[in-house]
């Protein structure tokens, strides 16, 4: 049987590791401006007519003050565009991916409800202009450049954003090329496949990379059970926003417990 002395200073040392892993920034950036209003995920798009992600979408977010969450990924010749699924199959119609195809190449692509065009991330900040806060989601694979892309756009806009991602890789990054970007972690109870994919799966549901760039906020799915180092992260100082709420019960609840909520329908279930 080991002496209790030992076993204490393991538990001590395991903790203090775990501590370490999970620990969110110590630097107060503020995000205030995901929390205070419903953030328009993807913007309004509860219209017949308007596809999530479009101009028109973000134009109705804008009318109704509401901060908006949107979703960029590269082209292939690295343009940093407004959509939030890498295909275009269900949203153009089209079996084709963006990282596959030039910035020309995509614009010949519309809408099928509403009929736009895909806008850029540029397109975007020119509509929006400051009126309204911003959340970005970093998207695409491993080796996209799209968290160094997106942060030279971002350089000179003068409106508040913050940037969040499931991709830890993103955010390292991201945080490197812009240490005063307010930047947070997407996640949920995942499940891998294989040794790795469930060990990076593990690390991703529980934090544990936050190490690498110092989280200001959290994003959590508002359905999954919180794990225990969403709580600690809250209690450290991070904010806890959580997505994506559709209806009136849910958004009721998340509101008093967490700090922002990302939502659809708004309108509908703020009433």
């Amino acid at each position: 049987m080991l002496p209790l002395t030992v076993v204490a200073f393991t538990f001590l040392f395991v903790f203090a590791v775990y501590l370490w892993l999970v620990y969110p920034s110590l630097k107060k950036r503020d995000v205030s401006f995901l929390c205070e209003k419903p953030v328009a995920h993807r913007g309004i798009h509860d219209r017949e007519d308007v596809t999530e992600n479009s101009i028109t979408a973000f134009a109705l977010a804008i009318k109704a003050g509401l901060p908006i969450e949107l979703d960029v990924h590269l082209t292939s010749d690295g343009v940093p565009v407004v959509l939030h699924d890498s295909s275009l199959s269900r949203v153009c119609g089209a079996d084709e991916n963006i990282s596959d195809l030039s910035i020309a190449e995509l614009s010949k692509h519309r809408f099928i409800r509403g009929g736009e065009t895909i806008p850029t991330l540029e397109m975007v900040l020119e509509l929006v202009n400051g009126q309204v806060p911003l959340l970005i989601e970093l998207k695409g694979e491993d080796t996209s450049s799209v968290a160094e892309d997106t942060a030279r756009v971002m350089a000179h806009y003068v409106g508040k954003y913050a940037v969040q991602s499931f991709n830890p890789y993103y955010l390292y990054r991201y945080r490197k090329v812009s240490p005063e970007t307010p930047i947070g972690i997407l996640s949920n109870r995942r499940r891998g496949k294989g040794l790795r994919g469930k060990l990076f799966a593990l690390f991703a549901t529980h934090l544990l990379f936050n190490f690498a760039y110092r989280p200001d906020f959290i994003s959590y799915i508002h359905s999954d059970k919180m794990p225990q180092s969403v709580k600690l992260c809250r209690k450290l100082g991070a904010k806890v926003l959580v997505w994506t709420v559709t209806d009136a019960e849910a958004y009721s609840k998340c509101t008093k417990r967490y700090d922002g909520v990302i939502a659809e329908k708004i309108a509908e279930i703020t009433k």
